[in-house]
């Protein structure tokens, strides 16, 4: 596990120390103590100090490749399934930016002078946005998570 942190790691030395390697004068890494990565371990939360990037439009445009090679390597992976979850956050992000456009758009036709009716229909509106983008915006939580 602290090879594959290494890996990972850049140059940056508290990122360095947290994961248990301590930096030599020629730029190398050399393994802390065990003792100090096991109780910094005990401390510290199970998130990764790092976070991969990986381009899902490429899994989707390349999909048959993908697959190909997870069978090749014997892996559970689905790349179908990311390249559909891939699709739904697309979509639903579309979605969430186009109503925060009609809502900003809503907003700024509320600042003028307007009559008691209009600003009604316009008020009414602007929280019949608000409920389907927080709507939208829990499903993309749901879908980034």
């Amino acid at each position: 596990m602290l090879l594959s942190k290494l890996k990972y790691a850049s140059a940056n030395s508290a990122l360095l120390q947290r994961v248990g390697c301590l930096r030599t004068v020629r730029g190398a890494f050399r393994l802390a103590p065990v003792r100090a990565v096991a109780t910094e371990v005990a401390t510290h939360s199970p998130a990764p100090a790092y976070k991969v990037n990986i381009d899902f439009k490429f899994i989707k445009d390349n999909l048959q490749l993908i697959t190909d090679n997870c069978r090749i390597r014997n892996s559970a992976a689905s790349p179908a399934l990311v390249a559909q979850l891939y699709d739904e956050y697309v979509k639903l992000k579309a979605e969430s930016d186009s109503l925060r456009s009609t809502r900003n758009d809503n907003s700024s036709a509320m600042k003028g002078k307007l009559d008691a009716g209009t600003r009604q229909q316009l008020i009414a509106k602007g929280q019949q946005l608000k409920q389907q983008l927080e709507a939208v915006e829990a499903n993309l939580l749901q879908v980034e998570n």
